[in-house]
């Protein structure tokens, strides 16, 4: 009743004319198209309150058996990509704290050479003085003589074996 009584007077509004009569006329629309939209918003919301509240007064209680079927089957979906990937991951992060060992001891190696004016054969000799500290589970082998070096080091739950040829040489797997 209030729509039809808002747009009746807007109309008459409009129609005792003066200077303005189609921006009244405009305003007119623009005021009936706010209304019917409020009202059908207020009547959405209205039908909805009503669809929640059906739905909360049944006294249930709990997840249905398809329910928890369905989020069990999701979680096994999620667990047979996610574990696999998680594997591959820690083999990565295993060779790249040997490659890293490979890159400090060769750093070592140099140092070693500065005081020495020859590569060490022995890799605990750098350790500690030479500032080499290997990640645990890592194995690095050295050889050396006076013009090169040769190192090699992987982890023992890794999948690859680094090795470096110096001086200045790049890591190589094998």
């Amino acid at each position: 009743m209030f729509v039809y009584q808002t747009i009746a007077n807007e109309f008459e509004k409009t129609m005792k004319g003066g200077e303005d009569l189609i921006k009244r006329f405009i305003w007119s629309f623009w005021i009936i198209g706010r209304i019917i939209t409020q009202n059908r918003c207020s009547l959405f919301l209205l039908r909805r309150r009503n669809m929640l509240t059906k739905l909360t007064k049944k006294d249930e209680r709990g997840f249905t058996l398809i329910e928890l079927m369905i989020v069990i089957a999701i979680i096994g979906i999620l667990a047979a990509i996610a574990i696999p990937q998680f594997s591959a991951y820690r083999t990565r992060s295993y060779n790249s704290a040997a490659q890293s060992d490979l890159r400090n001891c060769a750093t070592a190696q140099e140092a070693y050479y500065v005081d020495h004016q020859t590569y060490t054969g022995s890799a605990s000799l750098l350790v500690g003085t030479y500032g080499l500290q290997t990640s645990a589970n890592v194995v690095l082998t050295a050889a050396g003589s006076a013009t090169g070096y040769t190192l090699t080091a992987w982890h023992t739950s890794g999948d690859s074996t680094y090795t470096i040829n110096g001086p200045g040489g790049t890591i190589a797997k094998q």
